[in-house]
């Protein structure tokens, strides 16, 4: 991203980054994956809770799964 806003002349960039955090199931509703692919998300992202492979940090509140979305959001000035 760093590099598309050095191409646009973006000058002072500042980024920061957040995790916005979900609950598995409803993104899975929200997404209509493929027949079959709901059972296969929601066994990767089991598998990956306390290891992060994945870099979502899945992790259980009561018995649902969450994960975090990594977001970064990027601020510059546009060269005139």
């Amino acid at each position: 991203m760093l590099d598309i806003a050095n191409k646009l002349e973006i000058t002072n960039i500042k980024t920061q980054w957040y995790t916005l955090e979900a609950e598995l199931e409803k993104q899975i509703k929200a997404s209509f994956p493929n027949p079959g692919d709901d059972k296969k998300i929601r066994q990767l992202v089991r598998e990956d809770i306390g290891k992060n492979n994945l870099g979502i940090s899945a992790h259980l509140i009561d018995d649902s799964i969450h994960f975090d979305y990594p977001t970064v959001i990027l601020v510059g000035k546009k060269c005139k």
